[in-house]
């Protein structure tokens, strides 16, 4: 089930935001941003055996929480001025966007772009399967690049694009004032920005029982301290870009529920919590041996036990009575802010 709802004025104290771009679709565990200092530490996108492991976590995510993406479509259709022939993701991964786009819009071109040539391929054969890969048009390029000429032709339209999306994308860019300025140029005028981002990282373990809950609680304070997942409040970059801004929403996606055969959870949502919280308990590991100090409450402090926390995600990684795949009351929620904004006419 997917809900939204909207918001009044939005908060005005975006958080500085850092790093290079990357593929931007799903659910990212990148680490710290160190905002003073403009350094972005700890991507998971080093090797092509991260990006496997990224595009199978997306694909995961768009399988069993997608529906965002389609809420997110469904809104920007609501405020088109005019058809939208022409649409842009930027940061596009495997493709979450680019297919909510393409069902949304049947008419428009699409045009996927991507620091990872695998995310694009993955995208392509994505595209291919829905029967729309002759609608799709792809270009490798890191958004932090001086690639503002490119984009309007890769676009496609004359004058501009009718619409740009931009989904856990643009936190990693160095320069994001930049980056909507050359977005805002991109776009037709009157032409329509979605960005979208993560608000928090995905919950696995709510109803599962035995204190699961509070000891994801305790992992993700741990994950917030060491940064994942860090991203602004984009309402006045978007404004100080010269955009207007159109209205913000919260779109929040639930799924969950049991084999009916064996009452186990379903293997795609076991595997998801499987990848998913192996990142959790990696970074745990690494940060063992790291102060504690930036916990400001002096119970969060006595309560986050990481040994015992990274023992009891041992069993559920584990196999067997106890394990994810035979954890009943296993589900996944995620919750995500989406911006709209406008090019002035």
């Amino acid at each position: 089930m997917t809900r939204h709802a909207r918001h009044g004025q939005p908060e005005t104290h975006p958080r500085e935001v850092n790093a290079h771009a990357s593929h931007g679709e799903g659910v990212h565990t990148h680490g710290a941003h160190e905002h003073g200092s403009h350094n972005h530490a700890a991507h998971d996108h080093g090797s092509l055996a991260d990006e496997a492991a990224m595009a199978e976590v997306i694909e995961l995510d768009a399988s069993l929480a997608g529906g965002y993406a389609d809420e997110a479509a469904a809104w920007a259709a609501e405020l088109a001025h005019g058809p939208v022939r022409s649409a842009l993701d930027l940061g596009a991964g495997t493709g979450v966007g680019t297919l909510a786009l393409a069902r949304r819009f049947p008419e428009a071109t699409l045009t996927a772009v991507d620091l990872s040539p695998m995310m694009l391929r993955r995208l392509r054969t994505a595209m291919e399967k829905s029967g729309m890969g002759e609608r799709l048009r792809t270009v490798e390029a890191d958004l932090d690049a001086e690639f503002d000429a490119g984009w309007a032709g890769a676009a496609g339209a004359e004058g501009g694009a009718d619409l740009a999306w931009a989904s856990s994308s643009l936190h990693h860019v160095t320069d994001p004032d930049r980056v909507l300025g050359s977005i805002l140029r991109t776009l037709r005028p009157g032409g329509l920005l979605l960005v979208l981002e993560l608000d928090e990282l995905p919950r696995f373990l709510d109803g599962a029982g035995d204190g699961l809950a509070t000891l994801e609680d305790r992992c993700h304070r741990e994950m917030d301290r060491l940064g994942w997942n860090s991203h602004p409040e984009w309402s006045d970059a978007l404004a100080g870009a010269g955009f207007r801004l159109e209205g913000r929403r919260t779109l929040e996606v639930e799924a969950g529920g049991a084999d009916e055969a064996n009452g186990s959870p379903p293997s795609e949502l076991a595997r998801f919590a499987r990848l998913f919280l192996s990142r959790i308990r990696a970074a745990l590991s690494s940060s063992q041996g790291s102060s504690l100090d930036g916990l400001a409450v002096e119970e969060d402090l006595a309560a986050l036990d990481i040994a015992d926390d990274m023992a009891a995600l041992d069993r559920l990684l584990g196999q067997g009575p106890g394990s994810l795949e035979e954890l009943p009351g296993l589900s996944v929620r995620t919750r995500r802010t989406a911006w709209a904004a406008r090019r002035p006419v």
